[in-house]
């Protein structure tokens, strides 16, 4: 499975993420090096769909509010991963720990549930069962 990050995190998370879990099978990239930075998110999501397979990992938690978007996530069948609103106040290497220590819960279900389904990624230390945005 093709990984993305957003523009909502640093590039330097897909390169280290990239460097673990890229061998596996599981490449990272971020979006910038993709698509340009601004983009709208709706299509930078048809961008991604066109190449392929991908799951998306974002800390814009307004993509679960916005309809549009969550449309364009369905109908694209991005596997997204979105991070919960304690994510955003983190100081940069706690959450570069923390997104490592879910990394493993993410590529599961990622390989696992059909295209197209939402997970928030809450932000406790102890991975658990992701939360499905319905």
């Amino acid at each position: 499975m093709n990984f993305a990050l957003d523009e909502n995190l640093p590039p330097s998370f897909a390169v280290a993420l990239d460097a673990l879990s890229g061998p596996q099978g599981h490449p990272v990239a971020h979006l910038r090096s993709i698509v340009r930075r601004g983009t709208h998110d709706t299509v930078w999501i048809k961008v991604l769909a066109a190449q392929g397979p991908h799951a998306i990992v974002s800390g814009d938690r307004r993509m679960l509010t916005r309809q549009h978007e969550l449309k364009a996530l369905r109908d694209a069948k991005l596997t997204s991963f979105v991070l919960a609103v304690g994510w955003s106040p983190l100081p940069f290497w706690e959450k570069a720990w923390l997104l490592v220590r879910w990394w493993p819960t993410i590529v599961d279900h990622a390989t696992r549930h059909p295209d197209g389904v939402i997970f928030v990624v809450p932000h406790r230390q102890m991975p658990r069962a992701l939360q499905e945005v319905r």
